[in-house]
């Protein structure tokens, strides 16, 4: 049996990525940047964020972290999140969850540009998702394979056939 190493794969992407931006950098094009917004100081959050900020820094990325007090308004918070949407320097942003309960998540979310949501809890491109799930999984089928050829395993088409049916059904039961 061949376990699959996916700290190596992690990182072999990651590698990928960092050759691309650097020849982004080389060919004068601007360089990626993430922006990540949080709220308060809780402890699994700032982990989560300070995880986002290190990736973007390994990949060659800029990064922006946006740390704002528990106390904020709202109104404060959608004023922050309008200057993230209409600034040119940022190709995209997290507003990282939760947020504290005097802020009204759903609206906060709204608020971010489709352009700009990597989360992609918008809801217009939460819809879009929807739409091709049935071609997510088999794009996930085609990268398992891809994996398997480039590792040199041997997998049983059967197999992979079983794993995406097993993986639509429960999409399928899920979604009626």
């Amino acid at each position: 049996m061949t376990i699959l190493d996916g700290k190596k794969i992690s990182n072999d992407i990651k590698d990928e990525i960092t050759q691309v931006v650097a020849q982004m950098k080389a060919n004068g094009q601007k360089t990626p940047h993430l922006a990540a917004v949080i709220v308060g100081e809780d402890g699994a959050s700032l982990t989560y964020v300070g995880s986002k900020v290190s990736a973007c820094a390994r990949v060659g990325f800029e990064s922006t972290l946006v740390q704002l007090p528990a106390e904020i308004t709202q109104e404060e918070l959608l004023a922050k999140i309008d200057q993230l949407n209409n600034d040119s320097e940022i190709d995209g942003f997290i507003v990282q969850l939760p947020l504290p309960r005097h802020i009204d998540t759903q609206k906060v979310l709204l608020a971010v540009d489709p352009k700009k949501d990597v989360d992609g809890f918008h809801p217009e491109n939460f819809g879009k998702l929807a739409l091709i799930w049935k071609l997510l999984f088999q794009l996930h089928l085609l990268a398992l394979w891809n994996y398997c050829v480039a590792t040199k395993l041997k997998p049983v088409a059967s197999t992979l056939w079983l794993l995406g049916e097993a993986i639509l059904s429960v999409v399928r039961s899920a979604s009626s």
